[in-house]
């Protein structure tokens, strides 16, 4: 197995260009559950996408081989990797026809005792005119996986309005009923795919 670089950290991962469609944004909307009208009312205009579909630009970046390669892992390591946290600002809404531009880097590396944390800064921009769209700090646990050198942790934007601290203060837990099959409807409703969602031995 191999170890997760933190001088990692800073490093680029690469970029991805998505544009936005109509159809992709209502499957989206429908294997989450959002059925407002402006997800699904696409007569003579553009919908509007639900906040977590920036997780639909972001992904082909943090999964991509620029990641692995700035991490100094591979495959192997990447099965190992889950998605634990997000922390995203929009300024205005992801609309379909959009086309947007991705860019990631890594912005934190450091142990814990179940695995190597791993978080990246993306900024997603409309390509036409590279105004920022939505940014995100996404953190994943690669589990099992060692990291070799210091925990190293760049300053990172704080949520939108607020102080970190006052975020942390504010948190709230609340129980939600997961239906069986939703993981397979999300994966099929989406192009994000990590068997750790829908396949037991994968998880197991």
């Amino acid at each position: 197995m191999k170890k997760i670089q933190t001088s990692a950290v800073g490093c680029s991962i690469g970029e991805s260009i998505h544009r936005v469609t109509k159809r992709e944004v209502m499957a989206y909307a429908a294997a989450i559950g959002d059925a407002s009208d402006g997800c699904f009312d696409d007569i003579k205009r553009d919908v509007v996408a639900p906040l977590p579909f920036c997780v639909v630009l972001e992904w082909p970046v943090v999964s991509g081989p620029r990641a692995l390669e700035a991490l100094g892992v591979g495959e192997a390591e990447q099965s190992r990797a889950v998605h634990v946290s997000q922390d995203t600002s929009l300024t205005r809404p992801l609309l379909s026809g959009l086309e947007i531009l991705t860019t990631g880097s890594v912005v934190e590396v450091r142990s814990t005792r179940i695995g190597t944390y791993v978080c990246y800064l993306l900024i997603s921009q409309e390509k036409s005119t590279n105004e920022i769209l939505a940014t995100s700090l996404l953190g994943q646990i690669f589990f099992g996986v060692e990291s070799e050198g210091p925990d190293i942790a760049l300053p990172t934007p704080a949520p939108r309005g607020e102080s970190a601290s006052h975020a942390t203060a504010s948190r709230a837990a609340a129980k939600i009923e997961v239906a069986r099959g939703f993981a397979h409807t999300y994966t099929e409703c989406s192009p994000i795919w990590n068997p750790i969602h829908t396949e037991r031995e994968a998880a197991a």
